[in-house]
């Protein structure tokens, strides 16, 4: 398939207008031009658009800038674009399939990012898919997975083997991270009077899960909810199995024959916490900290999941819970990704130890294109590709 380039770009750096498409059936496209023409305002406009930030045109800041940028008609995102900066002595770049003279070398060294990439393109689109952003969604994970395991996305994920293997689905799989932790709901959160509310409905609602006859301070609703559907999928009734519930005041027991009684009682006990006044009360506090009609959606999200409103009190730990959760329901290709990530490192290892022993040969390339184009009439020039300068 030919790689087409499709550029729409105007007020970007001192470029009234440039539209073009570029088909990629060779290695690449040369600009090459005297001085002052668009070249380095070319290169800025990339720059920015590699860092996701977006061109302006600094001359004229008033002016609307317009930078249309797609590869094979999607938007071409960050990652896609590589620019090599010119007359810079100490410039180095992470992409050392760019800079291999070997093409063989560069061939594999693409061949085991590009597989490695592609498997965590499937754990991203889980992963987004389960915390509400939707897989389709451009949303970078790799910072949020950072923030929340301390680590780089890769070591991050390698890290959490052993504890994944420990680690059960839960009812907070089905937590929406994007709502609960949308940018003006952390700001809301941070309030001090807010924070208040919610530790105050959280103190209450522990209090009234303790007066239950089957919940407890560590075993609540969602705790309760998550046994009773394990039972149901691992069909525990439909093998003529029991489970009794203990009262913790009377000490008696009640006994529980199919999936539809365990529930009954669990979804009772959860109207009847719910429904207490100290608990609305609390929850009506908290629910009018919430004024501005752009955290609607956290409003009406939480009032259908009261549950998780204790969780809020520790949000770093309930980030943490969640992530766990939405990377145990990406089992299949998080697996896959760590194995190729794995194998992929011997082999990168063994490309690179090639390619400096190949250096040479580098040297003799670097050599020939200063004399081709060292003492040409036109100062500078420059080449265009999808990911190498």
């Amino acid at each position: 398939m030919t790689d087409v380039l499709k550029l729409n770009l105007q007020n970007c750096y001192g470029i009234g207008k440039l539209e073009a498409e570029l088909e990629f059936n060779h290695k690449g496209f040369a600009i090459y031009a005297p001085n002052g023409v668009m070249k380095t305002s070319f290169a800025r406009t990339m720059t920015d658009l590699s860092q996701g930030k977006s061109p302006s045109d600094l001359a004229f800041p008033d002016r609307d800038s317009i930078f249309e940028v797609s590869l094979n008609d999607e938007p071409i995102v960050k990652e896609e674009i590589f620019v090599v900066q010119s007359y810079d002595e100490k410039y180095a770049s992470s992409e050392v399939s760019t800079l291999l003279a070997n093409s063989d070398l560069k061939q594999r060294y693409e061949d085991v990012h590009r597989s490695i990439g592609e498997a965590k393109k499937e754990v991203d689109r889980s992963l987004k898919r389960s915390s509400g952003f939707g897989e389709k969604s451009r949303e970078n994970l790799d910072p949020i997975i950072k923030e929340i395991f301390g680590e780089n996305y890769y070591d991050a994920l390698l890290g959490l083997e052993g504890e994944l293997s420990e680690t059960s689905l839960s009812s907070l799989a089905d937590a929406n991270y994007k709502i609960l932790f949308d940018p003006k709901v952390l700001q809301l959160l941070a309030d001090e009077t807010v924070g208040e509310a919610v530790a105050d409905f959280a103190q209450k609602y522990d209090e009234i899960t303790e007066t239950s006859p089957i919940l407890r301070r560590n075993f609540q609703y969602h705790n309760a909810t998550d046994v009773q559907q394990q039972l149901a999928s691992n069909n525990f009734f439909d093998a003529g199995h029991t489970i009794s519930l203990a009262d913790e005041t009377s000490l008696e027991k009640t006994e529980f024959s199919s999936n539809e009684e365990l529930r009954d009682i669990i979804e009772a006990e959860k109207q009847r916490v719910f429904e207490d006044d100290g608990i609305k009360k609390r929850f009506d506090a908290f629910n009018a900290k919430i004024k501005n009609k752009e955290l609607q959606a956290f409003r009406d999200y939480i009032t259908e999941n009261k549950h998780l409103i204790p969780e809020l009190e520790d949000r770093d730990a309930f980030k943490r819970k969640l992530w766990m959760q939405y990377l145990l329901q990406a089992q299949v290709p998080y697996a896959e990704l760590i194995s190729k990530y794995r194998s992929g490192q011997a082999e990168l290892e063994s490309i690179i130890a090639e390619a400096d022993a190949s250096r040479g040969d580098w040297d003799d390339v670097i050599a020939d294109f200063n004399r081709r184009f060292l003492y040409l009439p036109c100062p500078s020039s420059g080449v265009l590709g999808p990911m190498a300068a």
